[in-house]
């Protein structure tokens, strides 16, 4: 009898969720546009309009993505993100087996992806991505084995300094 084995790793990774927020100024679209361009035209975006602390219209714009779109999501980040969330990536994990990281806004409207390293005071897009450990796994491997997976993926496609432009 014949068994085929799979070859295929496992997704270490659960989802991925994207969160940001457009004051009453700026183009909410030019930011949905943005987001899909990092996350593929499928993307489903909420969108939420409130008021800020002080009564000024606020968006919230929220994103989940599933595992395979997570991935992508992540390989679509390029190269030098990538590097840089694997070297850092003891400092980017919680408890809860999430790695942090934020992306700056403005930049990404410009079809630029860079880190926000904290110092800034800016308008960011937080990235938290869920990863799929198990028991006697460690999660730094974990997180570890995904970025340099997606990064292979991104050079692989040609993303090495990004995503294609939209």
């Amino acid at each position: 009898m014949n068994r085929r084995i799979s070859t295929r790793l496992n997704v270490p990774v659960h989802h991925l969720n994207c969160t940001t927020t457009a004051s009453g100024v700026q183009s909410v679209e030019l930011l949905e546009t943005a987001l899909r361009w990092l996350a593929g035209s499928t993307a489903e975006i909420r969108t939420e309009k409130t008021t800020s602390y002080h009564g000024s219209n606020l968006h919230l714009l929220q994103m989940k993505l599933k595992r395979g779109s997570a991935r992508m999501f992540l390989s679509r980040l390029g190269r030098g993100v990538l590097e840089v969330l694997l070297a850092e990536t003891g400092e980017r994990i919680d408890e809860t087996r999430n790695l942090h990281f934020r992306l700056l806004q403005e930049e990404l409207v410009c079809g630029v992806i860079l880190i926000a390293d904290g110092a800034e005071d800016s308008v960011v897009v937080k990235i938290s991505v869920k990863l799929e450990v198990y028991a006697g796994d460690d999660v730094q491997e974990v997180a570890r084995r995904l970025l340099s997976e997606s990064l292979e993926r991104s050079i692989r496609r040609g993303w090495g300094e990004g995503p294609p432009p939209p």
